[in-house]
C-alpha cells in the first residue's frame, strides 16, 4: 500500500510539473537562473565595503582639491615672477 502510495504521487507530481510546462529543459535552465542569481547577491559587496568605498572616494576628492589649489597657486607664482 505504501508503495501504491509513493507511485501515485510521482505521477501526480510528474502531471503537475508537465501540466506547468517544467519539462527536464525548463528544470535545468531553472537551476541555472536560480545558481547565477545566488551568486550574483554572495558577489554584492557588503556594507562594510561600501562604508570603505565612500572614505576611500572622500579622500580622492580632497586630494583633487588639493591639487588644485597647488596647480593655481603655482601659476600665480609663475606669473608674479615674470612680472618682476
Amino acid at each position: 500500500m505504501v508503495m501504491e502510495e509513493k507511485v501515485e504521487e510521482k505521477v501526480r507530481a510528474s502531471e503537475l510539473e508537465s501540466s506547468m510546462g517544467l519539462h527536464p529543459h525548463g528544470k535545468l535552465l531553472s537551476s541555472y537562473l536560480g545558481l547565477g542569481f545566488s551568486l550574483f547577491l554572495a558577489l554584492l559587496p557588503s556594507s562594510s565595503s561600501i562604508s570603505q568605498l565612500s572614505t576611500l572616494h572622500l579622500k580622492l576628492l580632497q586630494a583633487e582639491q588639493e591639487l588644485y589649489q597647488l596647480k593655481s597657486r603655482r601659476k600665480e607664482d609663475s606669473k608674479a615672477n615674470t612680472i618682476d
